[in-house]
């Protein structure tokens, strides 16, 4: 009994020696434990805020996001505080604090927002790494409307039309007045419904309002309804910020642009008439010229030669593609008379804080095809005057001109042109300017058309050179073939011909005494003629001589010789003579005549 109780003695002693071999162990497991415990007590948060919690509808909030730890890349999402407010301003900082030897590290997300519409209004909760913020109650009243001299910054906005027709130009006029400095001013672009919309001009000038200045920005559009009824031309939402003073110097990255303002000009509703079922072209303009212009004089206009006449549309209140086309070659009465090409009309809208005033440019190449008088038809394009409320007629009147009958290499004289009486000033300048334009194409078109004209000569003259050349070859071929056939004939004759140069003679023929050696004597000698003359064959057919060869022929190769006729000697002597006195006329007729083929 002794000896067991020794023996557990023993075993507790030995246990007991082990936790002091290894108490080191023992610490850092304690020491990690209590990291765990502050960890968890330090779990990570975020957190939302806002200055304040009751706002008008031209006011704006600030708003703070706050996570409590440093964040690199990622961030709450803010989609779904779009539905309520418009964010804007945005900038994300990162902030290190130590109080009482304890560091802490945050990031902030800090927005501006412009609330949408009035009434209780709700920021929703944000959501980071499974951590989420409570959501915010904002109310929003609707904006007041104190006096404009108590006011630091306020809209006006503005239309110079109540009524107007379908196309008709409508200027409207918004203005920004702010008697502090201004950051910046972002204003709402002007989209409208069923109407066409050009921005004018953007600028800014000083003005007082009572005892106190103001600077006003300034913007102007032209509307162009395309359809009848209301137009409502909508309020447009501003958002401007204030200047906050002088930048930290220590902080060079902060944010020094001061509050954001949100102001909202009003809407204006304009009724809109459709335009007259008799307007075709429908063309409501307050003011709408006419003007023509030359490449060179019409009254010196010649057959076959090429002349430009520019007729200019000018209107105020209309774009350039609200112009119609001008053209002469449908008319009737000058068919067969001129040929018309038509270029491809030139358009301007020029642009000023009255409007638009539309250009149209149709230059027409016209080329005379008879002498005598040539009548062009007058030109009228009718139009609504906006401002008299009434149907007018711009009208260039008929005009004759006396063509000339062409002559070649004519130079053209260009046409000079005087400026339009009425105008001073700006208007004045841009006569000047494009009668100056004017000019300098009239002097392109005339260099352009001596060119042609130069080339049109060098290509004349290079072509009939050629033709003139290859008549010279064609001559000398004939020459050369017509010589070469007549060695030819030459050679045939020679060689057909016998070797003694004697011929048949008159008494070789009457000195046969029958019928067979006469026959055979006609035979040689009607071969010799026929190589000798040339026109042998017009004289031997109709002859005396050829009758009676055919009879003795009949008399010594007929079937019938009992009818055969005798011919005396004194009867083939005359056919002879007769025949021989004809070849020598004819021959004598074809020698007075030229010779087809002179050598």
């Amino acid at each position: 009994m002794n000896t067991t109780r020794l023996m557990q003695n023993t075993t507790t002693t030995q246990w007991l020696k082990i936790p002091e071999a290894t108490h080191w162990v023992w610490r850092w497991l304690c020491a990690l434990s209590l990291m765990t415990l502050s960890m968890s007590s330090l779990a990570l948060s975020i957190t939302a805020k806002v200055d304040r919690d009751s706002i008008a509808m031209s006011e704006t909030l600030t708003l703070t996001v706050t996570v409590d730890e440093q964040v690199a890349f990622s961030a709450p999402s803010f989609e779904e505080l779009s539905q309520n407010f418009d964010i804007l301003r945005q900038h994300k900082s990162n902030r290190y604090q130590s109080m009482n030897g304890q560091v802490t590290s945050v990031t902030e997300w800090v927005l501006t927002l412009g609330p949408k519409r009035e009434g209780q209004l709700i920021i929703p909760s944000f959501e980071y790494e499974g951590e989420y913020s409570d959501a915010i109650p904002i109310k929003v009243s609707k904006q007041s409307s104190p006096n404009q001299a108590q006011q630091d910054i306020f809209l006006e906005a503005s239309a110079d039309k109540k009524d107007a027709f379908v196309q008709e130009q409508i200027i409207f006029t918004q203005k920004l007045y702010s008697a502090v400095n201004l950051s910046s001013f972002d204003p709402e672009a002007l989209q409208i419904s069923g109407a066409r919309v050009e921005l004018l001009s953007e600028f800014d000038y000083q003005t007082r309002i009572g005892n106190r200045p103001y600077v006003v920005v300034e913007s102007r559009y032209a509307i162009y309804p395309q359809q009848s009824g209301t137009l409502t031309i909508p309020a447009l939402r501003w958002n401007i910020g204030v200047s906050g003073g002088r930048r930290n110097v220590f902080d060079p990255f902060s944010n020094n642009s001061g509050r954001i303002h949100r102001l909202r000009s009003d809407a204006i509703e304009i009724s809109i008439k459709a335009s007259p079922a008799d307007a075709s072209p429908w063309l409501p303009a307050s003011r709408l010229e006419l003007s023509q212009s030359w490449s060179s004089d019409p009254e010196k206009m010649r057959v076959g030669e090429p002349i430009t006449r520019h007729i200019e549309i000018l209107a105020q209140g209309l774009t350039a593609a609200q112009l119609p086309n001008v053209e002469m070659g449908s008319d009737a009465t000058l068919q067969g008379k001129i040929k018309t090409y038509l270029e491809q009309p030139q358009t301007e809208d020029q642009k000023n804080n009255n409007g638009i005033i539309g250009k149209r440019r149709i230059s027409t190449a016209i080329i005379p095809s008879q002498t005598g008088p040539l009548t062009l038809p007058a030109i009228e394009i009718r139009w609504w005057n906006t401002l008299q409320n009434q149907w007018q007629t711009a009208k260039l009147p008929e005009m004759t001109v006396q063509v000339l009958p062409g002559v070649t290499g004519q130079p053209q004289v260009p046409v000079q042109t005087e400026r339009p009486a009425g105008l001073s000033g700006t208007q004045a300048i841009e006569a000047q300017e494009n009668q100056t334009e004017s000019r300098r194409q009239n002097e392109e078109i005339e260099q352009s058309a001596a060119a042609s004209s130069a080339l049109v000569w060098i290509l004349y003259s290079v072509l009939v050179t050629l033709l003139s050349l290859a008549l010279v070859v064609f001559c000398w071929r004939l020459w050369r073939e017509k010589n070469a056939l007549k060695a030819q004939l030459n050679h045939v004759e020679a060689s057909s011909r016998p070797n003694s140069p004697a011929t048949t003679s008159l008494n070789d023929i009457l000195v046969q005494g029958d019928d067979l050696a006469r026959y055979q004597a006609l035979q040689k000698y009607v071969g010799e003629q026929r190589a000798t003359h040339p026109h042998f064959a017009t004289v031997y057919d109709s002859s005396e001589l050829a009758k009676l060869i055919q009879i003795l022929e009949s008399n010594l190769y007929g079937n019938d010789r009992q009818t055969s006729q005798a011919i005396a000697n004194r009867e083939l002597e005359d056919a002879i003579v007769q025949f021989q006195q004809s070849l020598q006329q004819v021959k004598a007729d074809h020698s007075d005549l030229p010779p087809l083929y002179p050598h």
